[in-house]
């Protein structure tokens, strides 16, 4: 039979509860197992963040965004892309035609007039504009 030699006081712990050792190892090997989660969650969190923010700048400088009553807000922007084309690809679903169009540009207002549209004069687009559509709200309303 072994016996186990006597150890000072600060060791005698130990022999009456062997499982304080596996219980201290345990926290401390959690602690930094959490810590290290926390990091690495954080870490993928911040990367996630960066990746849609890069996939946001290249969609809105190769789009254009239609803000109104349509039913494709990101429209693709192509060379030869109008305020017409724009509207059409859009699928503008207004109750009646605009009475109010305003293209932002660099965040630059540029007011439109619809009847300018209607007479053939159209209004070429640059990536990342933003066309802000509002439907003749009076005209929609049941008199």
């Amino acid at each position: 039979m072994t016996t186990i030699p006597e150890s000072p006081a600060p060791l005698g712990i130990f022999k009456q509860a062997p499982g304080v050792i596996l219980l201290v190892t345990l926290t401390l090997v959690g602690c930094v197992t959490r810590t290290k989660a926390r990091a690495d969650a954080q870490a993928a969190f911040i990367a996630g963040q960066q990746q849609a923010m890069t996939g946001m700048q290249r969609t809105q400088g190769s789009s254009v965004t239609i803000i109104g009553p349509v039913r494709n807000p990101i429209v693709p922007w192509t060379e030869d892309m109008t305020l017409a084309k724009a509207i059409l690809a859009a699928d503008y679903t207004g109750p009646t035609d605009p009475n109010d169009i305003v293209i932002v540009r660099n965040g630059r207002a540029i007011k439109v007039d619809p009847n300018q549209l209607l007479n053939g004069e159209d209004v070429p687009l640059q990536p990342g504009d933003v066309v802000q559509i509002n439907p003749n709200a009076s005209a929609s309303r049941p008199r």
